[in-house]
């Protein structure tokens, strides 16, 4: 299980923030952890990646 961050690492994050339809200063946030995405943005996250960044990556680092 991976979290967002490491999934992304090499990959263009302006075409995967499109890819799940926010905008890529959203992203950003997202990644520093100034922003929390919605479960249904982590729904569609973990479409993007295949399963590569599941809904339980959220909840683990939530609970750290």
């Amino acid at each position: 299980m991976q979290e967002l961050r490491e999934f992304l690492k090499g990959r263009a994050k302006g075409e995967f923030a499109r890819s799940v339809g926010i905008a890529p200063a959203y992203l950003s946030q997202i990644l520093s952890g100034d922003r929390r995405p919605s479960f249904q943005l982590m729904v569609r996250i973990e479409q993007a990646t295949n399963g590569g960044v599941p809904l339980a990556a959220w909840v683990q680092r939530a609970a750290e």
